[in-house]
């Protein structure tokens, strides 16, 4: 009986497949080199990407690209121009392309070059495009405007990002029309063209003008559009640099917005199309300074249902935001991120969102928080709004926290806190104690929870037998008394309070809880013991 072969690992394509994800082309070129075998599964995998920056021009054999070009799936192209090495029939299984044009009036094909070639090649797997103009129309002081007859046939197409670009409504709807399948739009850079039909330069321009009227017809017909057209596909959409008004109410299953860097902070009518036409929009990432606090508060009240919230807020509308989202978004509130910036003198409860927000598991608020031990006593509405979302109390009486209610944030896995109440060393010795509960053998912990008593009763009785309310400067200066050496613990260091020991309680309660940063820095927790 002749001895049974054994396979060796790394003869097995999909191990090698996941060994490549982590080896440069130099390595990877290398592996061809080994053996027949290894370079008849490595080739593919070396080939599968190719990157030329934006600005510069592919250098690639024609020859190799006739041999090879059939395994490329990402192709960063650089600057297409008239020709490309790129442009040629083996090139023709794509999946992502990027890829920038020199936009140009005295041009026939106004700068396009070979591109709608490549794209019309690849149209049946071409799933993301990534396409940039350079240059400006110096006669409509804008850029060059989009030619969106490249997109007719690309109905797999699903991520879109266009960067630099004017673009006129009838062009966005071409777009979407002929893409079906299309769930992500970023509008980089790109303006809002107005006048649908700018007017023609000269001859070459005319002639464009009257082909590309021509195209549009043969490609799609749009002499019976219904009033509104909507794209039921889409889901994400990317502002960066402006916001183009009345595009929202194409999309109306849109649940994902990202607004970054727009002039000005200029929010334009986003929050009426929101309120008018995009009911699903749920999660909102701000990434763009906002010079407005009542329009900022307007955008997040357009929001029905808030279930996460990325980047920056207004320091004069802080307050009010956090208000806002307690209020009316508690109940379905899972991720709440603020941008990290420098704002003295905010007072918020932050506790309240640990007792009021069952679904949040990101939690990042990166504000000296001057009034994390504090209770509110006073309501106040700001300027322009009657909505009872600011019904809540306001700070007035300074009374230390009493958290009493219990955390019911159980899948909370990231927490974020600068609290400016707390000293540093008593944030890294909560964080501490934390990873030395969670080490802890389980029979250890119920043997110190007996002998140590309910820190919630300790603390109650301690606040009912001083029949006053300590403010925040006892309550600090208190915890400079233990640290000073007038306490004790175990390890030699100093006794928390009662307080302290309750909150660190409610944190060890919260077993998801894998990253903390209270002030001290980013902390791993070890997972927690059954």
């Amino acid at each position: 009986m002749a001895a049974s072969e054994t396979t060796h690992a790394l003869d097995l394509p999909e191990i090698c497949a996941l060994i490549a994800t982590h080896l440069t082309k130099t390595q990877l070129g290398e592996c061809i080199l080994v053996s027949h075998r290894w370079a008849d599964t490595f080739r593919p995998l070396f080939w599968r990407t190719r990157l030329v920056p934006r600005h510069k021009v592919a250098l690639c054999r024609d020859e190799d690209l006739a041999r090879h070009g059939h395994h490329i799936r990402i192709l960063s192209a650089g600057r297409i121009q008239q020709t490309s090495p790129f442009d040629q029939a083996s090139v023709a299984y794509l999946q992502h392309l990027e890829v920038s044009t020199c936009g140009s009036n005295d041009e026939p094909d106004n700068g396009l070059g070979c591109l709608p070639a490549i794209v019309h090649r690849n149209k049946a797997s071409l799933s993301e495009f990534h396409w940039m103009c350079f240059g400006r129309d110096l006669k409509l002081n804008k850029p060059f405007r989009i030619w969106p007859e490249v997109f007719l046939g690309l109905e797999r197409l699903e991520t879109v990002v266009l960067s630099k670009w004017s673009m006129a409504i009838d062009d966005f709807l071409t777009i979407l029309k002929a893409c079906p399948s299309l769930n992500t739009l970023t509008f980089e850079a790109t303006e809002d063209l107005e006048d649908p039909s700018p007017p023609p330069s000269n001859s070459s321009n005319a002639n464009s003008s009257s082909n590309r009227s021509k195209q549009w017809s043969k490609g799609m017909d749009t002499s019976q559009d219904p009033p509104l057209f909507q794209h039921h596909g889409v889901h994400t959409v990317h502002y960066n640099g402006n916001a183009m008004p009345g595009y929202l109410q194409h999309l109306p299953n849109v649940h994902t917005l990202h607004l970054q860097n727009l002039t000005h902070g200029n929010l334009s009518t986003i929050p009426d199309e929101i309120r008018q036409f995009c009911p699903e929009i749920a999660s909102l990432h701000t990434l763009t300074p906002c010079s407005n606090p009542s329009r900022f508060l307007s955008l997040v009240d357009s929001i029905h249902t808030l279930r996460s919230f990325q980047g920056r807020v207004p320091s004069e509308a802080m307050q009010d935001f956090l208000e806002m989202v307690l209020a009316k978004h508690a109940e379905t509130i899972e991720t709440l991120c603020l941008t990290e910036a420098e704002s003295d003198g905010l007072r918020f409860n932050v506790w309240r969102f640990l007792e009021n927000c069952p679904r949040l598991s990101d939690f990042q608020i990166p504000y000296k928080l001057e009034g994390s031990l504090l209770e509110a006593t006073t309501t106040s509405v700001p300027t322009g709004f009657t909505s009872s979302y600011f019904s809540s109390p306001r700070f007035s009486r300074r009374r230390p926290y009493e958290p009493t209610k219990p955390w019911v944030c159980q899948d909370l896995s990231k927490l974020w806190l600068r609290i400016k109440d707390m000293d540093i060393q008593l944030m890294e010795s909560i964080t501490t104690d934390l990873c030395l509960d969670r080490l802890m053998p389980p029979m250890e912990k119920v043997a110190k929870a007996s002998s140590s008593g309910s820190s919630s009763s300790q603390y109650q009785q301690q606040h009912q037998q001083q029949g006053r309310v300590l403010s925040v400067g006892s309550l600090v200066g208190h915890h400079a008394h233990h640290r000073h050496g007038h306490g004790h613990g175990y390890g030699g260091a100093r006794a928390h309070s009662p307080l302290e020991r309750l909150i660190v309680e409610k944190l060890s309660g919260l077993r998801k809880l894998s990253k903390i940063n209270i002030g001290s820095g980013w902390y791993e927790l070890p997972d927690m013991k059954d």
